[in-house]
């Protein structure tokens, strides 16, 4: 893994999801799209565990916000189909892709810093997959030309899973 540098693939990632993002605006074709930052609006973020349920200020808070046993390491975002998830984690990569032009606040843009890298992963994509290898193969992290990559990024992932967040959109369509 010696050949791995983060930098380059930070800024590959950050150039793949600053060209898709993009949002269909209507279901039945994807062929009219806007910029995501054209039409993107806050989605209003409850966490379930409390009691009263409490509203988040921005979605970050999700990253920092401690709990007994210190930051949580698996999220699950729910919500009827159409309601944003999608546009969600395509803002969440955006905002990663580009923070220093990202709008948020110094503390909003730290919760992302973390992250060396974010990988999206569509599970509809992946759903045959039987190991992790073959799931960052399968989902097109990087362009074909580029595969021999994926197993440095197998080794980075395994060994740095404090530095790297992984997203996994359409979990309901996930069938495996």
């Amino acid at each position: 893994m010696e050949n791995f540098d983060v930098k380059t693939y930070q800024k590959k990632l950050a150039e793949h999801y600053q060209k898709t993002a993009k949002v269909p605006t209507t279901v039945w074709t994807s062929k009219f799209q806007k910029d995501l930052d054209q039409i993107y609006t806050r989605l209003s973020c409850v966490k379930e565990e409390e009691t009263p349920q409490q509203e988040l200020t921005h979605y970050t808070e999700i990253f920092t916000e401690k709990k007994k046993n210190g930051v949580a390491k698996r999220i699950l975002v729910k919500g009827d189909t159409g309601i944003g998830k999608t546009t969600f984690v395509k803002k969440l990569l955006l905002d990663w892709s580009n923070l220093e032009e990202a709008k948020m606040d110094e503390k909003q843009k730290d919760a992302l810093r973390k992250f060396e890298l974010v990988v999206s992963i569509n599970l509809k994509e992946v759903s045959q997959c039987q190991t992790f290898k073959e799931v960052l193969r399968q989902s097109r992290v990087f362009p074909d030309d580029e595969t021999p990559s994926i197993d440095d990024l197998h080794s980075y992932i395994r060994e740095n899973q404090d530095k790297v967040l992984l997203v996994f959109d359409g979990y309901d369509e996930y069938r495996t």
